[in-house]
């Protein structure tokens, strides 16, 4: 995302991220992350319902996750491998527009699936 941020700058775009952890937690991410995008935290996870955001065993233990996780050691990248969360809650991404209406919406169905900068940045421009 960061080296896309200027992209999302000149169209407006204000990305903010919200997480069920704990400002300890959410401190440790930001900084492993890189990146001083706004937190929210929503340790209730009121946001995680409203977006139909489910827990997924079967998501969260998939071979595609085993496998990034097993690639991403061997290539010496940091890796964490306990969570002081729930590892089953699945994440998503949402793109709103000034109005707060869904412009886009990717609920993951495990952990490594996010949609790319670029089609974010392309369903904004679809929008307009």
């Amino acid at each position: 995302m960061r080296r896309f941020e200027k992209a999302f700058q000149e169209r407006g775009v204000q990305i903010a991220l919200i997480a069920f952890g704990t400002p300890h937690w959410a401190r440790i991410f930001l900084d492993e992350a890189g990146v001083d995008f706004p937190l929210l935290l929503d340790p209730e996870r009121r946001v995680y319902k409203a977006y139909g955001l489910d827990r997924s065993l079967m998501g969260a233990y998939s071979p595609q996750v085993i496998w990034y996780y097993l690639k991403a050691i061997f290539s010496g990248r940091k890796v964490r491998l306990s969570s002081q969360g729930d590892v089953l809650q699945l994440g998503g991404d949402f793109l709103l527009d000034g109005q707060g209406r869904i412009v886009m919406a990717h609920r993951s169905r495990e952990p490594t699936d996010r949609p790319s900068p670029q089609a974010i940045l392309q369903a904004w421009d679809q929008s307009w």
